[in-house]
């Protein structure tokens, strides 16, 4: 079965945060398998629920779309949601394909039920969201300002092409409309359980939280009513002379930052991950507006197959500063290429 792309219907869709949606009634509990491809990356959940987020990279000649099995779906209304992050300027986070549109094409398909995309979903952009570039590495996601005061501005929905998830149907001559797709070659990336961190330094406008070791991660801020942070990410404290050693908290903490202004009280989490030892909260009143913080970190499903001993302490250090570097480095930007078929990575360390 062709399965419809659909997008917003304008002449011009400007770089931000597009939230693709559809209710559903059910009248029972299935297993359903969903095939997803957006033009942008995504983040799927259903009532609320989060299911997985992509498409992992690819090159010129073709794009991937990922395949789930979920029993997510309950009886009752259930909503899809589909939040894209679409990026309309090639000078900017040069790492995804820039598009004239965000496009989403998606298959739900049970042993007696087919939730497919089509005109009767929705399409909002999320007026809240601005990006926050990078002046030099613009291969990396961008940060946000994000206003809560603001809201969702709707677009009617309009079909452009379509894909045969079963057929696996290409163009002939590369991209066009986004029509030529492959399964996703890689596995999909997994949450680790949420984390805590320590309080570093406190003040009357500030708090700085340590993550414990360098990660990448998705980041929860429980925020008050009517406050306005700056999230700022550090991998360690600088000073005059540099960096130095990652426990050595005495200096300063820079580096690039998230801006959240809220109306209610919330939890942030930026829609990308986070990479960080340490992060810095500012506020006016930093006890009024910030309530707590966890993070999860993601990663693909790394396998340490092996042990590693040594009579000197520094390197057995050293193993530990690896495998987590390993861990830290194994998102999107490194290991989504159409020649790494492994279903899962497996390191054998096993040294004496």
């Amino acid at each position: 079965m062709r399965i419809s792309y659909i997008m917003p219907q304008v002449d011009y869709a400007h770089t931000g945060m597009y939230v693709f949606s559809k209710k559903i009634n059910l009248e029972n509990t299935e297993t359903y398998k969903i095939n997803i491809y957006t033009t942008g990356r995504y983040i799927l959940t259903i009532n609320g629920k989060y299911i997985c987020e992509g498409p992992c990279k690819s090159h010129e000649y073709v794009r991937y779309y990922d395949s789930i099995e979920t029993d997510a779906f309950s009886v009752g209304e259930n909503e899809i949601t589909v939040t894209v992050m679409h990026v309309a300027d090639n000078l900017n986070f040069t790492s995804v394909f820039q598009t004239l549109y965000p496009q989403l094409v998606f298959e739900a398909k049970s042993d007696t039920n087919l939730i497919v995309s089509d005109t009767s979903w929705k399409c909002e952009k999320d007026e809240r969201i601005d990006f926050l570039y990078r002046e030099i590495w613009r291969f990396i996601a961008p940060y946000e300002k994000v206003d809560y005061n603001k809201g969702f501005k709707s677009f009617n929905v309009c079909e452009n092409g379509g894909f045969d998830f079963e057929k696996g149907l290409e163009a002939p001559y590369g991209i066009t409309n986004g029509q030529a797709l492959e399964p996703r070659p890689i596995p999909m990336l997994t949450p680790a359980a949420k984390k805590d961190f320590t309080i570093v330094k406190k003040g009357r406008n500030f708090i700085e939280l340590d993550a414990g070791e360098y990660t990448t991660s998705k980041v929860y801020f429980n925020l008050n009513a009517k406050s306005k942070v700056k999230i700022i990410y550090s991998e360690c404290y600088e000073f005059e002379d540099g960096k130095k050693l990652r426990d050595d908290v005495s200096g300063t903490l820079n580096g690039y930052f998230d801006i959240v202004n809220t109306c209610d009280a919330t939890v942030y989490s930026p829609f990308w991950f986070r990479a960080f030892r340490f992060i810095r909260i500012e506020a006016d009143d930093i006890d009024s507006a910030f309530l707590g913080a966890t993070h999860k970190p993601w990663h693909y499903p790394v396998v340490f197959d092996g042990s590693f001993n040594c009579s000197d302490e520094y390197f057995n250090k050293m193993q530990h500063i690896s495998i987590n570097t390993m861990l830290c480095c194994t998102h999107e930007t490194f290991y989504d290429c159409p020649y790494y078929e492994q279903q899962q990575y497996v390191m054998d360390a096993t040294i004496e």
